[in-house]
């Protein structure tokens, strides 16, 4: 009797279930990279190379080609500290256009040919400068702002000096003549900077000079030291012609100096210009240095970064390839690093480990607002990135997009 009961009892349940939709499992959300986002309402500019300053992100976003704004926010919350409009302006999209020293943010303005100061601790306007030409590059030195790549009447180029924090005009240097440069007019990248063993200043440029005529030989890579202390050149490499290079700022550690030259890393000594290695690409990376070719370092491992898809470690004394990377993205505008990762955006989130190359976020592109181009600023205690993405400032935990 107990059994013929049980068997009703489970017909009549199947038999009042029998016309319920299954329902399924529920669905877990991921765990959010996001720690914060916020929205700017400028979609469609382009971002300034950002930075972290006193529990701060600063970053910069533009506006309609005109002017520029930048924010500080908190690293925390995304809460607005100050922000700041800059009109005349057009954002500066290089990494080479943007940087900062101490409390003081330089932002160089090509379309508008004009640099500019703002204070990091209140967005204020320090001081602004125009020029007859455009503004291509910037270095900070020893409290001085170097302006590389103005080129004057299509005749000749010159490095301008600022006092970075009242922004007195120095003297200029390194004038460079197309008449005494074989028709070609000189650009230079901005400066890095070495202690000569007898105490003088000496400023190492890479000069990306075009010719003329434009057709044949259109433009060539050179390398220069100049001693500051003395006002005089003390070494130059004149490059061959049609051969192009990163106009990227050189890379200097200790007693050697790196430049991108077309297909390869060139080492030289600093003191004669003398070449200590090279470094040449894979064949199948055919991609020429072109303006986004970065050079960084972790420890001994240089990071060769080219236009095209690949990546190397490089060991820096020798210049013996460490390793290869061939599947991360072309063109990234910033190349960083940060604890002994590498970290850009190009099309996707990217990081690489800098001792191995292999990639510990690889293309990430979060599925919302399409792809990431962006400068990324670590903050290397929480590990949270901060980067832009269709005019959205974000801070992402960088350990979620590891997983």
């Amino acid at each position: 009797m107990k059994m013929q009961i049980f068997l009703w009892f489970i017909l009549a349940t199947l038999g009042c279930c029998k016309d319920k939709p299954i329902e399924p499992n529920p669905i877990v959300n991921p765990k959010t990279p996001v720690i914060w986002q916020y929205e700017t309402a400028l979609k469609n500019g382009l971002a300034t190379n950002n930075f972290i300053y006193k529990n701060m992100i600063i970053q910069g976003l533009d506006g309609d080609g005109q002017w520029c704004k930048v924010w500080a926010l908190s690293l925390d919350s995304g809460k607005i500290v100050w922000e700041s409009q800059i009109l005349p302006f057009s954002t500066p999209f290089s990494a080479e256009n943007a940087i900062f020293q101490n409390n003081v943010m330089l932002l160089a303005s090509c379309k508008k040919d004009r640099i500019l100061a703002l204070n990091l601790d209140n967005g204020q306007k320090l001081w602004e400068y125009v020029f007859e030409a455009c503004p291509r590059t910037l270095s900070i030195i020893n409290n001085i702002v170097y302006v590389s790549g103005i080129q004057y009447q299509n005749q000749y180029g010159q490095v301008e000096r600022f006092n970075v924090l009242t922004g007195q005009k120095l003297s200029p240097i390194v004038k460079l003549n197309r008449d005494d440069f074989d028709n070609y007019l000189p650009m230079l990248t901005a400066p890095a900077h070495w202690k000569h063993p007898n105490g003088d200043d000496i400023l190492f440029f890479a000069n990306r000079s075009y010719n003329g005529n434009l057709f044949p030989d259109y433009d060539r890579y050179d390398q220069l030291a100049y001693n500051l202390t003395a006002d005089t050149m003390l070494w130059y490499k004149k490059g061959e012609p049609g051969i192009r290079g990163s106009i990227a700022t050189p890379l200097v550690l200790g007693n050697k100096v790196m430049y991108y030259v077309s297909r390869e890393m060139i080492c030289l000594n600093p003191l004669n210009g003398e070449r200590i290695w090279t470094f040449t690409r894979t064949p199948a990376d055919d991609i020429s240095a072109f303006k986004t070719a970065n050079i960084e370092r972790i420890g001994n491992t240089i990071i060769a970064k080219p236009d095209y898809i690949y990546m190397y470690g490089v060991d820096l004394q020798t210049g013996n390839t460490l390793w290869t990377n061939a599947e991360n993205a072309p063109i990234p505008n910033t190349v960083r690093t940060a604890l002994n990762k590498v970290w850009f955006a190009s099309g996707g989130l990217w990081c690489i480990d800098g001792f191995t190359g292999k990639a510990l976020i690889k293309g990430s592109r979060l599925k919302i607002n399409g792809p990431w181009f962006s400068p990324i600023a670590i903050d290397e205690k929480t590990e949270y990135i901060y980067t832009v993405n269709n005019g959205i400032i974000y801070c992402l935990d960088s350990k979620v997009l590891m997983e």
